[in-house]
């Protein structure tokens, strides 16, 4: 992309700040918390919004999921995942995989295209224990971590909302098509 992702300028505000007011919206007063990198720098955040560093000398998102579940612990009963590059993410979309997650489940993954996305996901938070094992057996990907756990995968025909702009094409096409911006 040529500078980080999460300062990219969406609208008035930053990627990052978008994907949080959307969380935060969907969370509806809940706590929303920002997982990074530590010592990684980080746009301004929106008022409430938490940050926690990852734990030290972890990779990969399934590290910033830990550390949020674990700041949440006894805060939340569910918590609410979503990459900070999935800009066209509705909070009614996910306040929807929210209301889907029930007392049987460990998790509400949406399915796009027959893959799941497992970075706009909503997980119990009793599966911290499990993503911490996944992580101490080597299975550090969101997606194999959730081998063993109670999932429910929601299809969804439409795939805009979880476009990631991970490349200046995608960014531009999902700014072509919001609505906010």
């Amino acid at each position: 992309m040529g500078e980080p992702k999460p300062g990219l300028v969406w609208g008035a505000t930053t990627l990052l700040a978008h994907v949080a007011g959307v969380v935060a919206t969907a969370v509806a007063g809940g706590p929303v918390v920002v997982s990074a990198r530590a010592g990684q720098e980080l746009p301004a955040l929106p008022a409430a919004t938490e940050r926690v560093d990852d734990p030290p000398g972890s990779v990969g998102p399934l590290a910033g999921i830990i550390a949020a579940l674990e700041r949440l612990t006894g805060r939340a009963d569910a918590v609410v995942v979503v990459a900070c590059d999935l800009p066209l993410l509705t909070a009614t979309l996910l306040s929807g995989l929210t209301e889907a997650l029930s007392a049987d489940l460990d998790a509400v993954v949406p399915v796009v295209g027959g893959h799941p996305q497992p970075l706009a996901a909503v997980y119990a938070a009793g599966v911290l224990e499990a993503f911490r094992a996944a992580c101490t057996e080597g299975r550090n990907g969101p997606r194999a971590a959730l081998s063993g756990l109670r999932v429910s995968y929601v299809d969804f025909a439409d795939g805009v909302p979880f476009l990631n702009v991970n490349d200046p094409a995608a960014f531009t096409y999902a700014t072509a098509l919001a609505t906010d911006v």
